[in-house]
């Protein structure tokens, strides 16, 4: 999602945004031209996986006008989206990174 510039509600994307994005993404960190094939594989993927949406949205919002804030799981230290309050491994609450 992303927020609507006027209004400051958020706004879906469509699905060719949401495919140019990630493409752009994937290009542009390995160097590699993904296939429609892999690309859709990919993205579903993506929808499945918690881990992976959270490392997006942690991406997407450091990217973005807000200030940063991640969580981390103390058992392992990998860091987590701020919107989900526990580790998905571990089920312990997840700490702020400061």
């Amino acid at each position: 999602m992303k927020a609507s510039p006027s209004s400051g509600q958020k706004v879906h994307e469509s699905s060719d945004e949401q495919e140019s994005a990630l493409l752009a993404v994937v290009g542009a960190v390995s160097d590699k031209v993904l296939s429609e094939k892999d690309l859709r594989k990919l993205l579903k993927d993506i929808k499945n996986d918690e881990e992976a949406q959270s490392a997006i949205n942690v991406v997407a919002d450091s990217m973005s006008n807000k200030q940063l804030q991640v969580k981390y799981c103390p058992v392992t230290g990998k860091r987590y989206s701020s919107s989900i309050s526990s580790c998905p491994e571990h089920n312990v609450e997840l700490k702020w990174v400061e």
